[in-house]
């Protein structure tokens, strides 16, 4: 009895885990596989009412589509950047990220019918400048910050504002390092988006 209870029992225990693991897993999974879905019917649905819209006339249309394009991108495409990503195959499907992306870091070559990094962006010495602007201003404001919160704090005799302005800073500088990363991945994405769709 007791080499069952020794060893088959934290056996069992595993299987169970592991089983119990997998069945709380699936319905996740199904979950996304829906989310991702919904994302494509809709995407598509953008794509139909623009595509008829610009059949008729790209001009006469232009504030309407830009309109049905604001769910998916906030950038005011002209005319020919619209017809561009309706004929240009996977185009279409790149637009969000283009949207996302900005004006700052990539462009649409329309003459070579792909998407071109910026001057700014367009070397890897260019995009290590960047990062190096984007991480100066971060580490700058984060140092004026600090010393203006540790100063203040160092003259404050009250208990509840020091640990406010403490919470101020750890709110700050968590906010700096994510618009680092948030930046910096602009710049990665920008790179991963060069070239044809």
């Amino acid at each position: 009895m007791d080499y069952v209870l020794n060893n088959f029992i934290p056996e069992l225990a595993k299987i169970i885990a592991v089983v119990l693991s997998i069945a709380t897993g699936i319905p996740i999974w199904h979950k996304i596989q829906e989310f991702k879905t919904e994302q494509s019917k809709g995407l598509h649905e953008i794509y139909e009412n623009i595509k008829k819209l610009s059949s008729e006339s790209i001009e006469n249309n232009h504030a309407e589509i830009l309109v049905v394009l604001s769910r998916l991108t906030t950038k005011k495409l002209t005319t020919d950047e619209i017809q561009w990503f309706i004929k240009e195959p996977g185009a279409f499907l790149n637009l969000k990220q283009y949207g996302s992306i900005g004006s700052r870091y990539i462009r649409i070559d329309l003459q070579d019918r792909k998407f071109r990094l910026t001057t700014r962006v367009s070397t890897k010495f260019h995009r290590l400048i960047e990062r190096a602007k984007i991480f100066t201003f971060v580490i700058c404001s984060i140092t004026i910050m600090s010393m203006l919160l540790f100063t203040t704090i160092a003259f404050t005799k009250n208990a509840m504002a020091t640990i406010f302005l403490y919470i101020v800073v750890f709110v700050f500088i968590s906010m700096s390092l994510w618009a680092l990363f948030y930046l910096c991945g602009k710049i990665d994405k920008a790179v991963e988006l060069d070239g044809k769709p």
